[in-house]
């Protein structure tokens, strides 16, 4: 097939789908073992059988692969520690190939473009199963080894990707295989020139194509509808290769053309196990392709690619033993020829062997080892200590994401860290007594009993949300002959936004809140308890001073007791503000508060100005100077100011707070 001329360069990635483990290549080497004299490998000398699953596609073990090798060979492997670089990826190959090369310290990860399998030979089409697995992090590798012999499996393996009445892809059934490997051909395409383009190498072990055929298509009531060919195969996971004409011809006469070159040396110590199953002639680009083995007729079998990057490519004959010329060609050869893919190998890295290093460095370096090993428990402890407090303290982010009884959980939550001992969940008793569910909390803790209403919604509270409290408290009151009974309804408004995104001025439409002054009903938003909680913790609020807000009426917002509305931000300095005192009266050495978005900040006054002239009080109607630490959040113009007064009397719940105009 003339490679690439009619390929399509489509960019797509596919889902992956769980695969079914490939059977093993393994007849055709043996029998041309035994052609050519040469032993089968035998079982480990205890009796066992290393089974080979060829489908590996995560890192081995050093002890595990030690143990693996020791039992196919002489009991006597010791595992050597993988070295970072480079980042060997093998795909389709025997995993007793990955296995041999972690023992050598190689740091090799392997995947696999997918499994072919037979069936019957017809003119119809099969739709597409995806068998590949590329695992993540293979377009960081920087050496990859593709091997295109694969034994065909007996029957279909892998999911269906797309409904057969859909368009998707399609595989001709004329050749009696079925072979999928195309789609990761197109998805890892574009991860390999890059690799190559960056300085990588890429190694084919070449097979003639399949030559099955892809289309796009669907089925429709038993007909199938074939919508357009894909000029894709196989080999069509690199752009290089779309240069190279690729013929069925097998034989086993090979002569390398250059056998003192490095790769010549490496191929020349492998021929005796080489076979060629296909001719590779490059149709352009020629002086970018060099021949590096011919057949006894002078076809090319094996060549070697490079262009204007460091990288290259390298198309060759099968081999029966692929893990020793892959071992050769990574520890003699590519060292040489690619010395930017590992790292030091030029700078005499064995001098930094401890046998050769030097004893005061040996020491810095252990005292490197120990303050790393310091960090790292450090930090295992600082995430241990965040974890905990995620978990502990969950809750407050619950407030402002959740609905339903997650949401309940942590209002109830919520009300005990304001000091509330005696918070019920009407949910769990009416569900535990077979009673339909009503209002979701009652707070019994003095007279009036408030009846809460919890509600987490995408949008604005509607008259439902905001008045289904004043309902339930209706029904408890006449339940209960009682009047001393509150609703308080909280909402957790617009909760799939970020709070400080909300519209947190006007949560409730100024009808709801006037139904609720004239009902004695409580409005508040989870984000205003949230900010209570916060805020309390930050500056130690009492009980006393924030308990009592959840008793107002109307629209509630999150302002202690023990604030008095002063006025508001009119100017800004360096390290003072001026405040226009709408109401009340404000000393030096009283403690004042700024309402910032979402904490409030305090400070005490140390001196006062009116009108530049030093005063030891201001009062309703003075424009007031107030020094503000630096230290502090930076005040805006129009933030609310508030006068702390507090006294060791304040005591109760029954009292509201009055929230300052808005």
């Amino acid at each position: 097939m003339l490679r690439g001329s009619a390929r399509s360069t489509e960019q797509c990635d596919f889902p992956t789908a769980p695969t079914t483990p490939q059977q093993p290549r393994t007849s055709k080497e043996i029998s041309r073992r035994r052609a050519r004299g040469k032993p089968e490998q035998q079982p480990a000398s205890d009796g066992m059988t290393l089974k080979i699953n060829r489908n590996l596609d995560v890192p081995i073990q050093g002890a595990e692969s030690s143990k693996a090798s020791e039992s196919a060979t002489t009991g006597a492997s010791l595992s050597i520690a993988v070295q970072p670089k480079p980042k060997v990826f093998l795909v389709d190959l025997d995993d007793s190939v990955t296995l041999a090369l972690r023992d050598s310290g190689i740091n090799a990860t392997a995947g696999s473009f997918g499994t072919p399998y037979r069936c019957e030979i017809s003119s119809s089409y099969q739709p597409w199963r995806n068998s590949e697995r590329l695992p993540d992090g293979y377009a960081e590798q920087e050496i990859i080894f593709v091997d295109l012999a694969c034994e065909p499996a007996d029957g279909p393996i892998g999911e269906l990707q797309c409904a057969l009445d859909s368009d998707g892809y399609w595989i001709g059934c004329d050749k009696g295989i079925i072979d999928p490997r195309f789609s990761a051909a197109i998805v890892a395409r574009p991860r390999f020139d890059r690799i190559v383009a960056a300085g990588g190498v890429v190694v084919v072990f070449a097979m003639p194509e399949s030559g099955v055929s892809v289309v796009t298509g669907r089925k429709s009531r038993q007909t199938f509808h074939v919508k357009e060919p894909v000029q894709v195969d196989e080999w069509s996971f690199l752009g290089a290769l779309k240069s190279v004409r690729v013929s069925r011809l097998s034989g086993e006469e090979i002569v390398v053309c250059e056998q003192q070159s490095l790769i010549g040396r490496a191929l020349s110590a492998e021929l005796f196990s080489m076979r060629y199953e296909c001719t590779l002639h490059p149709i352009y680009n020629h002086t970018n392709w060099k021949v590096l083995a011919k057949n006894k007729f002078g076809d090319p079998v094996a060549l070697g690619y490079s262009n204007d990057s460091k990288g290259s490519v390298f198309l060759l004959p099968q081999v029966d033993d692929k893990a020793s010329l892959i071992k050769r060609l990574l520890t003699d050869v590519f060292p040489e020829l690619f010395p930017h893919l590992y790292p030091g190998i030029d700078r005499g890295r064995w001098t930094h062997l401890p046998e050769y290093e030097l004893r005061s460095v040996i020491e810095l370096e252990t005292a490197r080892q120990n303050a790393i090993a310091m960090h790292k428990a450090a930090m295992a402890k600082l995430d241990a200590d965040v974890s905990e407090l995620r978990s502990k303290d969950g809750w407050l982010h619950d407030l402002l994401t959740e609905t339903g009884d997650h949401l309940v959980e942590a209002v109830a939550a919520g009300l005990a860290e304001l000091g509330f001992q005696n918070v019920v969940d009407m949910d769990k008793i009416r569900d535990r007594d077979g009673k339909p569910r009503r209002e979701d909390l009652q707070i019994q803790d003095a007279s009036p009993t408030l009846i809460v209403d919890v509600k987490g919604i995408s949008n604005f509270p509607g008259d439902e949300d905001a008045m289904q409290a004043f309902k339930h408290a209706a029904l408890f009151m006449r339940e209960q002959n009682r009047t001393d009974v509150y609703g308080l309804s909280i909402v957790n408004h617009q909760r799939h936004l970020p709070p400080l995104d909300r519209d947190n001025a006007m949560p409730f439409r100024r009808e709801l809140v006037d139904v609720a002054l004239q009902n004695q009903q409580g409005l508040m938003t989870t984000w205003d308890l949230y900010r209570l909680v916060v805020n309390m913790r930050r500056h130690g609020w009492r009980s006393n001073d924030v308990k009592p807000v959840l008793y107002g009426h109307g629209r509630i917002r999150p302002i202690p007791k023990h604030y008095a509305f002063l006025g508001r931000v009119a100017l800004v300095w360096a390290h003072a503000i001026g405040v226009d005192i709408e109401d009340g009266i404000v000393r030096i050495g009283d403690t004042l508060a700024i309402e910032f978005d979402v904490y409030f900040e305090e400070a005490q006054v140390l001196s006062l100005q009116v009108n530049t002239e030093n005063r030891r009080e201001a009062m309703t109607g003075d424009k007031t100077g107030i020094p503000w630490p630096e230290a502090t959040s930076r005040p805006k113009k129009g933030l609310a100011v508030y006068v702390c007064r507090r006294s060791d009397a304040d005591t109760g719940a029954s009292s509201t707070v009055e929230a300052p105009p808005n």
